[in-house]
């Protein structure tokens, strides 16, 4: 019998990649006109109306199932609908994929916009179209 020189053990000095998920979040605002500026995302309009569905979105996100890994929601895209008199808004959102969580649950989510938007008809100063939403 013979033991050789105990090995030491190092603990990684870097973190495991960071694996992101990603859904939409698409929505009718019925009482939001559409301006021509809208569709150009490097607009000033743009980027203030991204800012404050982001500001809502996160708000409901943070505290769903998916709200400690939550990162952010930005827009892909405003849409004129109706001749211009609603904006149709769609979103990316984003979080930290986390192996021990459970699998995203589009339908938990959808649930938990229905619940925090009456219906999903309101949502801060916006009236929505209770019939809009879609996540995926």
């Amino acid at each position: 019998y013979h033991e050789g020189p105990r090995q030491t053990t190092v603990a990684p000095t870097s973190k495991p990649p960071t694996v992101t998920g990603r859904f939409t979040v698409n929505f009718t605002a019925i009482n939001l006109i559409y301006r021509p500026e809208m569709g150009n995302p490097k607009s000033r309009l743009f980027s203030s109306t991204e800012r404050v569905f982001a500001k809502l979105l996160g708000q409901i996100l943070k505290s769903s199932d998916i709200g400690p890994d939550f990162m952010n929601c930005s827009l892909s895209a405003l849409r004129s609908l109706n001749e211009g008199k609603n904006t149709g808004v769609d979103t990316v959102c984003t979080y930290h994929k986390v192996a021990t969580a459970p699998p995203f649950d589009p339908v938990h989510i959808y649930h938990k916009f229905l619940n925090e938007t009456t219906g999903f008809t309101k949502m801060g100063a916006y009236n929505l179209d209770p019939n809009s939403l879609f996540v995926n």
